[in-house]
């Protein structure tokens, strides 16, 4: 596997030169903040690999894919259809398409053709919850099909999707199945290297630092302190001291990207530095790492509510619907006599 920048992705895509019509919002998205690139992974070492119609981002749960595609968007001004807010059936990625507008006024569709307007396809780990199976694959099949209808540019990416390895093993099958001759390409997104995670600790540690608080004054004992977090890590490991990033394990447990937001936001409220430097290095950590963890959980426990939430207002408005239909048919039908 080869490491590529973020730099190099979004190089390789277009700049747009379509854009949602007036008053359309949520197509392009905001970049999210604070972020920090992922390392990304290809095969091979030429870069030139990802230079196809479609390209598969893929990883593990929480890695930061939906954060990737907010950037790759934001940074682009490349539309994005978010699959856990967005429902699709067949056609929906033309739909999309002829919606957006230029100042040339010149076809959106045709743009898309020629690599012009790359589109993001985030979460489709979570289109269950919007959309049903044939909803899924009649939204992949029509897709293959437009990419199918124009075979005049084939080295530029069309689309990109964002998804856990097994969503994403399921759509490169489907979309192979229909459209063998789609030219496609796979990077992953590897957990943090030391210096990524380093830079995302701080990142959100600033985000979150008060004016005047402790973190913002003394940046110093704020750098031991995570130098000693990671080392704890290490010792906890086994391992030996400077190995932590070279070992597999070391480096999804220092480099997971939930815990260390948790542990820059956690940074951030530290009143004493050097007493939980030494707390670290003397007891393991223990309340220190409670903390991390319980940062961790309030942070998924507020993603999982709102996919539920959402889930059960459609399922709610469904059942509501349901009774009031029968409802009015009870009230139409004419009454029986005894």
């Amino acid at each position: 596997m080869s490491e590529i920048a973020l730099n190099v992705l979004v190089n390789v895509l277009s700049g747009p030169v379509h854009f949602p019509k007036v008053g359309r919002t949520g197509l392009i998205a905001e970049p999210p903040p604070p972020f920090v690139a992922p390392r990304l992974d290809i095969p091979g070492k030429n870069r030139s690999v990802i230079q196809k119609e479609i390209i598969f981002i893929e990883a593990s749960a929480a890695v930061g894919k939906t954060t990737l595609a907010r950037q790759v968007s934001a940074t682009l001004k490349a539309p994005i259809l978010d699959l856990a807010k967005v429902p699709v059936s067949t056609g929906s990625l033309y739909t999309l398409l002829t919606d957006l507008e230029a100042a040339d006024k010149s076809d959106p569709v045709v743009a898309f053709h020629e690599g012009k307007i790359p589109v993001i396809i985030d979460a489709l780990d979570e289109v269950r919850l919007l959309s049903s199976e044939t909803g899924i694959e009649s939204f992949l099949v029509s897709t293959a099909e437009l990419l199918l209808s124009n075979r005049s540019v084939t080295s530029r990416p069309k689309l990109v999707f964002l998804a856990r390895f097994e969503s994403i093993e399921l759509a490169r099958q489907l979309i192979e199945l229909t459209a063998p001759e789609i030219t496609r390409a796979t990077a992953q997104v590897g957990f943090f290297d030391k210096e990524g995670a380093w830079q995302l600790i701080q990142a959100y540690a600033a985000t979150a630092a008060k004016p005047g608080s402790q973190y913002q004054q003394h940046p110093e004992p704020a750098r031991d302190l995570i130098a000693a977090y990671f080392d704890a890590i290490e010792n906890a490991l086994g391992l030996a001291a400077g190995k932590l990033w070279q070992n597999e394990q070391g480096r999804v447990l220092a480099g997971y990207p939930p815990v260390l937001a948790a542990v820059g936001s956690i940074l951030a409220e530290i009143d004493n530095f050097i007493t939980v430097a030494n707390n670290l290095k003397s007891h393991c950590g223990r309340e220190v790492i409670e903390a991390v963890l319980y940062e961790l959980l309030s942070r998924e426990q507020a993603k999982l509510w709102g996919l539920l939430s959402a889930q059960c207002n459609q399922r709610c408005r469904m059942k509501f619907m349901a009774s009031r239909s029968k409802w009015r048919c009870s009230r139409s039908m004419p009454s029986r006599s005894p």
